[in-house]
């Protein structure tokens, strides 16, 4: 396991989305998930032992390993196009 600044996850996510998914993924879409993450980081940072406040500022998460951002936005790609979006964030998870 290794830490990593939310904010540096967020944006990993979203440039493996630009990267490799960018003509299917529109810029609204990819904000749409920015904000849908956000969202559940702010619901589930209680229950979520992955997820570490060190000051309001900062919020760090445990992930496996170095790839789940790719994976993550691999994802969300296959939800969107298989238009199951919904089912996606039901079974979220940031690592």
């Amino acid at each position: 396991m290794m830490e990593m600044d939310l904010e540096d996850y967020i944006e990993e996510v979203k440039f493996q989305m630009v990267d490799a998914y960018d003509d299917v993924l529109d810029k609204q879409t990819i904000l749409s998930w920015e904000e849908k993450a956000r969202e559940w980081v702010e619901k589930n940072h209680e229950k979520c032992r992955d997820i570490r406040y060190r000051s309001e500022d900062e919020i760090y998460i445990r992930v496996k390993k170095e790839e789940v951002c790719e994976n993550t936005a691999r994802k969300f790609y296959q939800a969107f196009v298989n238009k199951s979006t919904d089912e996606y964030w039901k079974n979220f998870k940031i690592v």
